[in-house]
């Protein structure tokens, strides 16, 4: 009977719910496959609908952020320098490592392509420990 009612509530969830892992890259892929890698932090975070600035938004939207560079290990960015990102949001419950940056906090950010970037990954530095060791090991900029 227990394995009979936890089936029945697993079959309840969406298939997102329990079909969802999210693997980042290892530093040195990160690093590698990306353009610019820099620690950077928002001067401003603009977004498309302006509703979808609140946490809670439900829908579609574009968030938009200049950054200030702190410091950088590749590409042409310097410490002080400003770059701008930009990136579509669904606003169904897809399975993504894509979450809107929601402060102005510092975030490791490793990105692909031009500016604006749309291709690119932040990373919380207070959970990057792996990261940040790997780039100690590499000449900031």
């Amino acid at each position: 009977m227990k394995y009979i009612l936890t089936l029945a509530i697993l079959l309840m969830y969406p298939a997102h719910a329990v079909a969802c892992s999210i693997l980042f890259a290892k530093p040195e892929s990160a690093f590698t496959e990306s353009q610019i890698v820099a620690l950077a932090r928002p001067v401003s975070i603009s977004y498309r609908p302006r509703q979808a600035s609140v946490p809670r938004y439900i829908g579609d939207f574009r968030q938009t952020i200049l950054w200030e560079v702190l410091l950088s290990w590749k590409g042409d960015l310097k410490s002080g320098d400003r770059f701008t990102t930009r990136r579509e949001y669904s606003g169904s419950p897809e399975c993504t490592s894509y979450f809107p940056v929601r402060n102005k906090s510092a975030y490791l950010l490793f990105g692909r392509g031009r500016e604006p970037y749309e291709d690119f990954h932040t990373h919380n530095p207070a959970y990057s420990s792996d990261y940040f060791q790997f780039l100690s090991e590499r000449p900031v900029q």
